[in-house]
Order: C-alpha cells, then sequence, then structure tokens
C-alpha cells in the first residue's frame, strides 16, 4: 500500500490530521508521515495515547474522530478506546 496515497486520500476528506507512532519496527515516523501530507491543519503527537486521554472527552456529539493505521497500531489502539467508553 502507498503511504503517500493514503494519506492524500486522508488530506480530502480530513479537517485535521494528527500524526503519531507505535513501537514496531516497520512503522513510519510521525515526522515521516506529517511531511507527505498536504493538508495545512495538521499536527504530530508522538504519544497516540496520552492523544486520545485529552482528546476523547472533548469531542462533542457532531464530532468525529476517525482512528487509521496498520492492523498492528490498531490493535494498540481498540483496547484503550474501549476501556475509555466503558467508563
Amino acid at each position: 500500500k502507498s503511504v503517500d496515497e493514503m494519506i492524500s486520500k486522508l488530506d480530502q476528506v480530513a479537517d485535521k490530521l494528527v500524526f503519531t507512532e507505535f513501537e514496531f519496527p516497520r512503522a513510519a515516523t510521525a515526522e515521516s508521515l506529517f511531511g507527505r501530507s498536504h493538508l495545512e491543519n495538521k499536527d504530530i503527537s508522538k504519544n497516540w495515547e496520552k492523544f486520545l486521554q485529552v482528546t476523547l472527552p472533548t469531542l462533542n456529539k457532531k464530532e468525529l474522530l476517525v482512528v487509521t493505521g496498520s492492523l498492528y497500531f490498531l490493535s494498540e489502539v481498540k483496547p484503550v478506546i474501549v476501556e475509555y467508553l466503558k467508563s
């Protein structure tokens, strides 16, 4: 899968992108992903877990947070979101 192609598609539909990273040998850095995006409203948050802890409680009913990435990344993120939704 072309990372540039995927980021280009996200650039077309997102109001804001936040790039992060996680511990995995083949994972791209947040800086590398950030540099490939042409969206003006973008940011880097190296600590994805802290980003979710701060962001999830602030979302209103009209906002949508989409988390995407590799299956390895999503397998780490899912339990954190599930735990937040239980509280």
